[in-house]
């Protein structure tokens, strides 16, 4: 268990616990907060996530993707049917593949969904290993909606094991409420 996480990965925002010396730590991210903003920006080739990106979600200019969760594992033309395409904030492109794409800089470069929260499993696990050391985050327990597809599933695996992480265990968010009620 010292080289697991366990990761709330939200809409909005995402959390993150880990155990350190036998107790069950929540993750600090920005400012205190153990919330990390849902919030991937491109600038100049490299990803910025958080607050950061976050507070600069609707600028012109800026190439700033929310709510990832909302489209992973969705083909284009169900991407189509969600109807409020804002939320996403990047312009969203139909890949050769037949699956949705961000376009994040201004030469047209395309990110897949799995790209984009694959960054914010990356930050996940490196604030994580700055305080687990010397314990490195290697595996993940992560909520999932209780709704979610198997390819929405599959694909969530995918962007964490982009990160470095193994997933342990996918925990349907109603199990994970009573669990933690519990």
């Amino acid at each position: 268990m010292e080289n697991t996480i366990c990761i709330d990965f939200g809409t909005s925002n995402s959390s993150v616990y880990f155990y350190k010396d036998g107790k069950l730590v929540h993750l600090d991210f920005d400012q205190g907060s153990y919330l990390l903003p849902s919030y991937v920006m491109y600038q100049q080739g490299q990803a910025v996530v958080g607050t950061a990106a976050m507070s600069s979600f609707g600028r012109n200019g800026c190439f700033v993707i929310g709510s990832v969760k909302r489209i992973i594992g969705l083909d284009y033309d169900e991407y189509l049917s969600y109807g409020n395409s804002g939320v996403f904030g990047c312009e969203v492109k139909r890949g050769g593949d037949g699956m949705p794409y961000f376009v994040v800089d201004e030469k047209g470069t395309l990110k897949s969904p799995v790209e984009v929260a694959s960054e914010l499993f990356k930050a996940m696990k490196e604030q994580a290993n700055t305080r687990m050391s010397p314990a490195k985050a290697e595996c993940a327990f992560i909520t999932v909606p209780a709704d979610y597809s198997t390819p929405c599933i599959q694909e969530i695996r995918q962007a964490a094991e982009m990160a470095g992480l193994k997933v342990t265990k996918f925990i349907r968010e109603p199990t994970a409420a009573a669990l933690s009620w519990c």
